[in-house]
């Protein structure tokens, strides 16, 4: 889709599949981590010793990090193999360069996203909650039409995330493009502003 070719659906199974080993070892191994993390958080918090406070805060603040850091990696991972057909091992290691050579970067681009999701998601709650309402208070005891309109604002809510999804791996990939490309098109506002 990205060379403008175009791709026929046993060919794009095929090249799925091919994919999958690779995409799911990744997800494995990032979910084994982070797993891993919050075990150590669960512990730290139910021992009880002097300045436990402290030190789980701490802690907690260096773990979250590490979590974060190894989901902008699986990000860049996975999209390496999809993209650039990268092995297991080779996915690992450029995606943690892309990542350390444009972590402000990365930060950023996270944190607009997750306002974007933030703002429609709170939109879409707050006119699907007064539309529920409105029609309780005008048709009282019309059970069939309530559950209609649930039915239909659970549809609504769900094809919202499903293009929400879209619109993150989307961004994602065209960053992934602009940062391999080497050519620094894509710069951090926070750096940028830094050296004015």
């Amino acid at each position: 889709i990205i060379r403008n070719q175009e791709l026929k659906w046993q060919k794009s199974f095929s090249i799925g599949l091919q994919k999958f080993w690779s995409i799911l070892a990744l997800n494995f191994l990032a979910r084994f981590f982070i797993w891993f993390l919050l075990f150590i958080i669960a512990i730290l918090a139910s021992l009880k010793f002097s300045g436990e406070i402290l030190v789980f805060i701490v802690v907690f603040n260096i773990l979250l990090f590490l979590i974060i850091i190894i989901s902008f990696i699986l990000k860049y991972a996975i999209i390496g193999v999809v993209l650039k057909n990268w092995k297991f091992k080779q996915s690992l290691g450029k995606a943690w360069k892309i990542f350390i050579e444009n972590w402000l970067l990365s930060l950023e681009i996270a944190l607009i996203i997750s306002l974007i999701f933030l703002l429609i998601n709170s939109l879409m709650i707050f006119f699907i909650s007064n539309i529920i309402i409105s029609f309780l208070t005008l048709y009282v005891g019309f059970l069939f039409g309530l559950i209609l309109l649930v039915l239909l604002a659970i549809m609504v809510f769900v094809a919202v995330q499903v293009l929400l999804t879209i619109f993150h791996w989307a961004t994602w990939v065209i960053v992934f493009e602009l940062l391999d490309n080497k050519k620094h098109t894509l710069v951090s506002i926070l750096k940028s502003g830094f050296r004015r």
